[in-house]
């Protein structure tokens, strides 16, 4: 069963068993970045493409995932409009639902893209549903966000990760990944099993190395990272999250002069946090973080 596989905040779980029974023609599924949204929606759609797994889903000639391309910084009005032309095409299987579109990461979307949208979601074709994953509904333009339903991922507890694991990892492990994911399901999943391709965990395996190197080393490291935003943007998320659980150890364990460091240190990430979001110069942003970390 589709719920049975996934480790879910009860809420959500609730949400997640009345739209598997119900397909909407339009789902708006929210959370914060690691939270597993694109995860939960492939294993919506294949439930209701009546497919065994998402594995078969990814073959499956009736499921379109967008996404943007590599390189661009926006989901463009071409990609829609190729989009709305395939939907044109009519198909030949028998389940209610017949075609599922996911939108991956939908606050991407161009403005011209997302009023191109509109028409479709106003008037969807019998048999199609749209699934758009974003960490905020307020990254999209109001008339989206008005005719979709929504789902919005809550984090599972510490206990509930677990029970759901159950023996399957350490106590320690699931601890130290669950204070790094922030209780965010999908982040969670990918540094338990060691998951190579999640952009949050290799980041975070590389603001480890950063925080062990000097300051020349650290240079040469965001030298190479600020040659592409997206990059250094989950680099500065994996920062913040690691400094965080180091800021709760050093709690726990009473060590005051580190604490005042952590938390200096945890100020001035949130600040070129914000910056890169203003679109501060990368390299100046990569700067100040040097003269600012106090570790």
């Amino acid at each position: 069963m589709l719920l049975d596989n996934l480790l879910l905040h009860p809420l959500t779980k609730t949400s997640l068993l009345r739209f598997s029974q119900r397909p909407p023609h339009f789902l708006m599924i929210s959370g914060g970045r690691g939270s597993g949204k694109l995860h939960l929606a492939e294993n919506l759609a294949a439930h209701w493409l009546e497919l065994k797994s998402v594995e078969n889903l990814r073959n499956y000639p009736y499921y379109q995932h967008v996404q943007k391309e590599p390189g661009s910084q926006d989901i463009s009005i071409d990609m829609v409009r190729q989009l709305i032309k395939s939907l044109k095409l009519k198909i030949p299987v028998q389940t209610s639902v017949k075609r599922v579109v996911a939108i991956e990461e939908a606050q991407l979307l161009s403005l011209e893209a997302q009023n191109a949208l509109l028409k479709i979601l106003e008037e969807p074709n019998p048999g199609t549903s749209f699934i758009m994953t974003t960490p905020s509904q307020t990254a999209l333009l109001p008339t989206i966000v008005s005719r979709a339903q929504h789902l919005e991922i809550n984090s599972p507890t510490l206990q509930a990760a677990k029970q759901f694991y159950g023996a399957k990892y350490s106590s320690t492990l699931l601890d130290s990944a669950w204070q790094l994911s922030q209780g965010r399901a999908g982040l969670m999943q990918a540094l338990l099993e060691k998951d190579s391709e999640h952009y949050l965990k290799n980041s975070i395996s590389s603001a480890k190395v950063f925080l062990k190197k000097d300051v020349y080393g650290r240079l040469l490291q965001l030298e190479e990272l600020v040659k592409d935003k997206a990059n250094f943007a989950n680099f500065l998320e994996a920062l913040n999250r690691l400094l965080t659980v180091l800021h709760h150890q050093a709690i726990l364990k009473k060590r005051p002069g580190q604490l005042l460091k952590l938390m200096a240190s945890r100020r001035a990430v949130n600040k070129m946090q914000l910056a890169l979001e203003e679109n501060v110069q990368i390299r100046l942003i990569a700067l100040h973080l040097i003269l600012n970390l106090k570790l």
